[in-house]
């Protein structure tokens, strides 16, 4: 056989051997439709996972709102004109080192009366200060928009237009925008039990 002819054929086999399989193309193909069709599938199922946690948050009886007013302040009174309206009470200081400044001692006042407690943050270089945090269970504290203590949870919802059509609550949490104050008011019972005040402060 002439040698132009062998490496001819030598060319060819080489062809033959390095032509592509179509079968491995198409596999790859359904795999990536198949990864398509998985994502499809998971972007669907996101809505539906939020539905299913609000379902889940109105069905332990819990809502939440925001109200700038009463989210970021509950109370009609400040600290020292409320400490005079409480009558008997038991109150702790602890000094804090001032977080922005620490050659500061400010100091942490906790008062205590009956099923309550007020927690106040007293600023030492200016000699004022702000709740940081309180769990009201009387009616000693006096809140806005008329809320009392052992109010129905009927007369609790008419108030506030968010609440309209909910039932069977056992929280309701009102909040400001940014998140920084929320006042958790609890029921036990269709009754105002406590309330619970939470200040941002550093």
């Amino acid at each position: 056989m002439p040698n132009n002819v062998k490496k001819f054929l030598f060319i060819l086999l080489l062809i033959i051997g390095c032509k592509p399989e179509t079968t491995s193309d198409n596999s790859n193909i359904a795999a990536l439709d198949s990864a398509n069709v998985d994502v499809a599938a998971t972007e669907a199922a996101e809505p539906a996972g939020e539905l299913d946690a609000g379902r889940q948050l109105e069905a332990n009886g819990v809502y939440q709102f925001e109200n700038e007013d009463i989210g970021a302040y509950p109370f009609v009174k400040d600290f020292e004109p409320m400490l005079s309206a409480i009558g008997e009470y038991k109150i702790a200081k602890t000094p804090v080192r001032n977080v922005q400044d620490s050659a500061q001692t400010d100091t942490l006042i906790k008062v205590t009366f009956g099923r309550s407690a007020i927690e106040y943050y007293k600023i030492q270089a200016s000699s004022t200060g702000f709740i940081t945090g309180a769990t009201i269970g009387s009616n000693e504290v006096e809140l806005k928009m008329g809320i009392k203590i052992g109010m129905s949870l009927e007369e609790f919802v008419s108030i506030f237009a968010e609440l309209k059509g909910q039932g069977a609550l056992r929280s309701v949490i009102i909040s400001t925008e940014e998140g920084l104050n929320q006042t958790e008011f609890v029921f036990v019972n269709n009754r105002l039990s406590a309330v619970k005040y939470q200040s941002y402060f550093d």
